[in-house]
């Protein structure tokens, strides 16, 4: 899972990077590059599995990367946006000293997207004239491009209108017929208030001074703060956030909402040397995780052996399940749940 923080200048976003990854005030040293980090998932289930099937094994959790957008390139910067899973909107809640701008995240967020809808806007147009062109003459494949050109004429009518990508009605045909162009406003997004410690505590609708938020989900965390803590020992780092009536770390509740807003699960794995969770989209089929774990799980798939977490919680062990019949072999359209502890069956 990759997400890319971004947002308008002055935002806070390496701020809130730092805070989110732990690594401190840290910054680059190449300016045309952007920061990296990799950042494990918590999952308590993984961590049960791990005690109840030996702790000599590596326990290997899901990840996240984390990209703060530096200033790059535009042609640089919009490519690696592309490639992100999701985007967290960085706005600011905190005054900037010596100016009497006001603190209005949402017009903010409102900004961020319309700056996407002109980029995406930007390729759509670009790409339709090109099938215009083409369509004139005969070509071989004459039939898709047409699918295309009425796919991509959705996604403009709603473009237009200052309205993201994620908006246009598609059948399944046609967003597999637009998907490689990764429409920037059609990706999930979850928004981040990055909050001065005055508003420590505080709800997202305390802060905006409304209860109508727009449709992504919204985050509260003090940049500034939890970066400042997150340097300190892990003795001292709850007590002080409970100090600032910060009930949950930052970095928690923006992997939690950002697993909401994205959609995803995850599923574990025991390897004989490894217990390891994986993260995939939510409908995904038994199949589609195998190759998550593998490509030649996938290619010779055969079948998977799925115990739920909660029976094997219950039951203590997969040898147990098996003997209580809550060991199920399902076939390659078995569509996996969350927390299903799975051992795929494949042949190469």
């Amino acid at each position: 899972m990759k997400l890319g923080i971004i947002g308008l200048p002055q935002s806070g976003k390496t701020t809130l990077f730092n805070a989110l990854t732990g690594r401190g005030e840290q910054k680059s040293t190449a300016a045309h590059k952007s920061n990296f980090a990799v950042i494990p998932i918590p999952d308590e289930r993984l961590d049960f599995l791990w005690e109840k099937t030996g702790r000599e094994k590596n326990k290997v959790p899901a990840t996240v990367t984390f990209v703060d957008f530096l200033a790059v390139k535009e042609s640089e910067s919009l490519a690696l946006m592309h490639e992100m899973d999701g985007l967290l909107f960085a706005l600011r809640a905190f005054k900037i000293l010596g100016t009497d701008v006001k603190i209005e995240p949402l017009r903010e967020a409102a900004e961020i997207e319309i700056q996407l809808i002109l980029t995406d806007t930007e390729i759509v147009q670009k790409r339709l004239k090109k099938l215009e062109q083409m369509l004139i003459k005969p070509i071989p494949d004459k039939k898709e491009r047409e699918k295309e050109q009425h796919a991509l004429s959705k996604v403009w009518e709603v473009l237009k209108c200052d309205n993201p990508a994620r908006l246009a009605v598609l059948t399944k045909e046609e967003e597999l017929l637009v998907r490689g162009f990764q429409f920037l406003s059609g990706k999930p997004h979850l928004l981040l208030l990055n909050a001065s410690e005055e508003f420590a505590g505080k709800s997202a609708s305390e802060i905006c001074g409304t209860e109508s938020l727009p449709d992504a989900e919204m985050v509260v965390i003090c940049g500034k703060l939890e970066m400042e803590i997150s340097q300190l020992p892990k003795s001292d780092q709850e007590v002080f956030l409970s100090e600032y009536g910060i009930k949950e770390r930052g970095s928690d509740a923006v992997l939690r909402q950002s697993y909401k807003v994205l959609d995803m699960i995850s599923f574990l794995t025991i390897g004989k040397d490894e217990v390891r969770a994986w993260s995939v989209r939510r409908g995904s089929s038994a199949v589609e995780a195998a190759g998550s774990v593998h490509t030649d799980m996938a290619r010779g798939f055969i079948r998977a052996e799925v115990v739920s977490f909660d029976d094997f919680k219950s039951l203590g062990s997969i040898k147990d399940a098996r003997a209580h019949g809550k060991a199920r072999l399902e076939g390659k359209d078995y569509i996996v749940a969350d927390g299903d502890i799975i051992e795929f069956r494949f042949s190469v």
